[in-house]
Order: structure tokens, then C-alpha cells, then sequence
């Protein structure tokens, strides 16, 4: 939700008690998240549910928890100072609520009559980050001879993180691992200048690489062994090369490298000792929205999935932070991280916003006409239209406030200028009815 009020937590909770009498509620360290927590579990309590509050914790805890309960809420706050905290709800197994899950509470909601007179109650439940520690250190094998910078920007994970990788034998230099409220975290990016001194470190420390969390604990960013930041796409292709995942599960956006790298086109000089699945290796591409693609990881019991909030594991049916730190450990004791990443092929991608004066239902039906006219390698149409070429694709996903957004990669500059042109002529075409 881009507006949020305590009145919108006191719905949400109230239509989320209509389905569920036992609710599984965690929270963040951002200002706002104090005041929404409270108020959605006003919400809840209003209807007769129960809430079973595990106080701050990051999001792979919460997602855990959830079947302490019927479904669990993550209360998190935007990266960006002053944002009022919005909800992220997870199923009782873990999976972020998806399309269908909202529209089903939804519908619960203005089909029943409110409870008056029934009011739940507020159990404490304070181990919650513990027994997620347990769980996955005891499914994880130890990484003895990875040495690792931890950046965990005072945020929720400080206080596993940091402790699950020196569990499993990881030398760890923790810094900003403590939990501090008035820290307040910038967005995670490459060209955040708040990586420079942790650049230096790792480059000074030798033998190191670098892990950095994001805010809610579900994703981190990869630094190599000199310091450079290994991007988003590079990282999870090498971790798809390393781990071989018989059954992968990847969004409608995703690079070109990581598909190659799971079909075999693209070669990386891994040491493993991951063997490839004896069945056929399965790839699916689902929408771009993080909850189809871990619904789908749960449907297809999958190996490993990959979607904008990050990377799902076996052990959690959502973005785990922690994992994919773990697992790159296990790559970096039999690897060279640099050698790794300087043989995977840099990609160009751009985004553009295109304002459409047309209907949705306009440009939809016009795009769905157009896309499979083109001359191309594939088409998909997942919760977008996707047009792979010969050395590139480009990507148009449904209008939101009257804007398109274009995605394109190429693996050069001018390739990926003229996919740009043809996306935004295409975008112009279907926006007359």
C-alpha cells in the first residue's frame, strides 16, 4: 500500500480476523511500526482473534513463526525516513499472501457481520528468533574457512545473522550489529555511497568477503574479495551455479545470465560439491510479484526460487537473507568470489515509465494482439509482456496510475537503446483504441 493510517491497520486486522483466530504478529525497528503493530492488533482483537506477539524480529523470523498461528504479520517500515510502516502477511507455512489470499479476506471481510461482544487476547512469545537460529543452523552444514564483513545496518537481523554464520565455523567481523531504532537505513544499491568504507574494509581484510542485509533481514547484497560489489543477477547466477537446483523458480525480470547459467549456455568455472538432480531440471517463470513466485516454489516443492525481495531456500516457502548468506559461505571456502563473477558477462538493463492516456483494458488487450506478431527467441506473458530477441529482451508490465513500465537488458549499450525504442513505439501503438 503506498498511504497507510492506524485506520488502515485496524482494517486490515479486522479483515484478517474474519478468517483466522490465531494471529502470529512481528515488527521492525522503524518509529512508525510501534503505532501500526498496535494498531492492527486493535483490529484483531476487535473480531475475537488472538494474537501471538513475538515482538521485533526480522522478516525470515516472522515467516517461521507463522505456523505458531494461521498466518503471521510482518509490521515493516519503508527504507525511506518518515514512511509509515505497511503489512506483510505470511500463510501458516510460511508463503507471502499472494493476489488470491487478499481479494479471499477481502471478500470475507464484506460478506460477515463484525464481532461486537468477543474480544481475543495478546499472548508473548519471545523465543521466536531463537527457535529460526536452531532450525537453520542445524539444517546447514558448517563453512570453516570463510572469513566474512557482516553489515547488518542495526536493523532486525542483528542479532542472528552474525551469530548464525560464526555457529556454522564462518570468521565473522560484524559491524553495525547491534539494534539501533534511530539508525535510520538508505536503500540498498550500488551506488549507495554507504558502502565505501565497507568496500575499504573488506579490501583491507584479506581473505574477506562482504555480506550486507537489507532492512527486514530477506536479502543482502554480495561484496567480493576485493571489496567491488558483485551485483544482484551476477550473485544468484553464481549461486545457481554452485548449488544446481533441479527445479528453479524465477520472476518475469530476470537477467539473462541466470537462465543461461541453469541451462548450461553459460559456463562458470565452480568448485562444488552440489550434484546436478538425476531428473530433468525444471524452470519456471512466474509474474513479477514476490508472492507468485514463492507460491509457486511451494507448488513444485522446488529447490531454489529467485524474486525482487530476494531468494527462498528449502527450510522457509519465503526470502531468506540469512540462507543466501550461508550459502554463499559454503561457495566462498572452495571459490575465488571475484574469479567467479569476472566470468559472468556484465549486462545492460534500463527502466523507463511511460505515461498511456488509454484504459488498462485498452493497452492489455492491444498488447496481448501485438506480442506474439514479433519475431522473437520467446514470448511470455506472465503479469506483463516479456519479448526475449537474440542478444536481449524487453519487458512491459500492466499500467499502475496511467504509467507503463519498460524494463530492457542487452548485453551492450546501443542493443539495449534500440530495445528501448521499439518497447516505447510498441507502448504507443497498443495505447490507441
Amino acid at each position: 500500500m503506498k498511504t497507510h493510517t492506524p485506520e488502515t491497520g485496524i482494517n486490515v486486522g479486522i479483515a484478517l480476523a474474519t478468517l483466522h483466530k490465531r494471529i502470529v504478529v512481528g515488527m521492525d525497528l522503524m518509529k512508525s511500526s510501534h503505532m501500526m503493530r498496535d494498531a492492527i492488533v486493535s483490529g484483531m482483537l476487535s473480531q475475537g482473534a488472538d494474537v501471538i506477539d513475538i515482538g521485533v524480529a526480522s522478516a525470515p523470523v516472522v515467516a517461521d513463526a507463522a505456523h505458531l498461528g494461521d498466518c503471521a504479520v510482518f509490521v515493516s517500515g519503508s527504507e525511506h525516513y518518515n514512511d509509515i510502516s505497511g503489512y506483510v502477511i505470511f500463510d501458516r507455512d510460511g508463503s507471502p499472501y499472494t493476489a488470491k489470499d487478499l481479494r479471499a479476506m477481502e471478500t470475507s471481510v464484506n460478506n460477515r457481520p463484525l464481532a461486537t461482544s468477543n474480544v481475543g487476547m495478546i499472548h508473548r512469545h519471545l523465543n521466536a528468533t531463537d527457535e529460526y537460529m536452531r532450525r537453520v543452523i542445524t539444517e546447514n552444514r558448517p563453512a570453516p574457512g570463510c572469513s566474512m564483513v557482516v553489515d547488518c545496518r542495526c536493523g532486525v537481523c542483528s542479532d542472528t545473522v552474525p551469530s548464525a554464520l560464526n555457529a556454522l565455523g564462518v570468521e565473522v567481523l560484524s559491524i553495525n550489529g547491534h539494534k539501533d531504532p534511530e539508525f535510520i537505513p538508505k536503500d540498498v544499491g550500488m551506488s549507495d555511497h554507504e558502502f565505501d568504507d565497507m568496500e575499504r574494509m573488506v579490501g583491507d581484510a584479506s581473505g574477506y568477503i562482504g555480506i550486507r542485509m537489507n532492512p527486514s533481514g530477506s536479502n543482502m547484497t554480495l561484496l567480493d574479495e576485493n571489496g567491488s560489489v558483485v551485483n544482484a543477477w551476477k550473485t544468484m547466477a553464481l549461486l545457481v551455479a554452485y548449488l544446481k537446483p533441479g527445479k528453479l523458480i524465477l520472476p518475469l525480470d530476470v537477467s539473462t545470465v541466470v537462465e543461461d547459467v541453469f541451462n548450461g549456455k553459460l559456463s562458470i568455472p565452480v568448485n562444488t560439491d552440489h550434484a546436478p538432480s538425476d531428473d530433468e531440471p525444471t524452470l519456471t517463470i512466474m509474474g513479477m510479484a514476490s508472492s507468485s513466485v514463492c507460491d509457486e516454489f511451494t507448488r513444485q516443492d522446488a529447490d531454489l526460487a529467485i524474486c525482487r525481495a530476494g531468494m527462498v531456500f528449502r527450510g522457509l516457502n519465503a526470502p531468506d537473507g540469512l540462507r543466501a548468506a550461508i550459502a554463499i559461505s559454503h561457495m566462498s571456502c572452495e571459490n575465488s568470489i571475484h574469479r567467479l563473477a569476472e566470468a559472468i558477462p556484465d549486462m545492460q538493463r534500463d527502466m523507463k515509465r511511460i505515461h498511456i492516456d488509454c484504459s488498462p483494458d485498452v493497452i492489455a488487450r492491444n498488447l496481448n494482439a501485438s506480442m506474439p506478431l514479433i519475431e522473437s527467441e520467446r514470448y511470455t506473458c506472465q503479469d506483463g509482456w516479456r519479448v526475449d530477441l537474440k542478444e536481449g529482451w524487453f519487458l512491459i508490465l500492466p499500467p499502475v496510475n496511467g504509467e507503463v513500465e519498460l524494463i530492457a537488458e542487452a548485453p551492450d549499450k546501443a542493443y539495449l537503446v534500440g530495445l528501448m525504442e521499439i518497447g516505447e513505439d510498441l507502448i504507443r501503438d497498443c495505447s490507441t483504441d
